[in-house]
């Protein structure tokens, strides 16, 4: 029930909580408005908290497995990424890609936005990371994968050989992801986000293992006009935005 504060570069630890209301299995960070959410390590009760930077307060928003929402996981839930002000996680043993709502007190929703694989497992993804673009890196016991969440589409391989991590974070300073691999699961490697390369990092100092990692990204929704078509006609001062539809 521990959060810590890790440089990725030098392995330096720090406390940042120890009164989590339960033991963590994955967690995501809302940089923009200072939370981590956190979800339980339990196949049972699966509750999902918020954690403020700021008061350093915990609120437990809800059960996910509970009845009453479109989707309910049955297994732990071993990743979780932030984005546009929504939570997101591939299910264990499927390749349902999993959207929570949530409001400051409860969760408000929970609903399948996708099948990755085309409904063929992608085993247990242990970790996930969301980059500047807007894409998500996924990683099972083998492989390292991708899908742009920002359009929801084009989900594919990057390295089926990077061995088995406990968790994935963007490193948005570095341009790249970094990990904490199985087998030393108190160091922080560097993983290419282009060929999922993987280069031996730094070792934690305090040393704690990571069960996962979170850290900030820029990716921003996709907007109505990122996907108009704009014009001006002769000399007039005025941009036009036209629906090609």
């Amino acid at each position: 029930n521990r959060i810590y504060a890790v440089n990725p570069s030098t392995g330096a630890t720090t406390l940042v909580t120890a009164t989590a209301p339960f033991a963590i299995s994955s967690l995501a960070l809302d940089a923009a408005n200072g939370q981590i959410y956190y979800t339980e390590d339990n196949d049972g009760v699966i509750q999902l908290a918020r954690y403020s930077l700021a008061s350093n307060t915990h609120v437990t928003l809800g059960n996910l497995a509970a009845p009453g929402f479109a989707y309910t996981p049955a297994r732990n839930i071993q990743n979780l990424v932030f984005f546009a002000g929504d939570l997101y996680y591939v299910h264990s043993l499927s390749d349902d890609l999993v959207k929570i709502e949530v409001s400051a007190t409860a969760i408000t929703g929970q609903q399948k936005v996708a099948d990755l694989n085309l409904e063929s497992s992608l085993g247990t993804i242990t970790g996930a990371a969301l980059n500047d673009a807007g894409m998500l890196f996924l990683c099972n016991s083998t492989s390292l994968y991708k899908y742009n969440l920002r359009s929801n589409s084009s989900f594919s391989t990057v390295s089926s050989g990077l061995g088995a991590y406990e968790s994935l974070m963007w490193n948005s300073a570095a341009g790249t992801l970094n990990g904490a691999p199985s087998t030393a699961v108190t160091r922080i490697d560097s993983v290419s986000p282009v060929t999922g390369a993987a280069t031996t990092g730094v070792l934690s100092a305090p040393p704690i293992s990571f069960h996962d990692l979170t850290g900030p990204h820029s990716a921003m929704p996709l907007s109505g006009l990122a996907t108009s078509i704009f014009a001006v006609t002769g000399n007039n001062p005025v941009i036009h935005v036209l629906n090609p539809q």
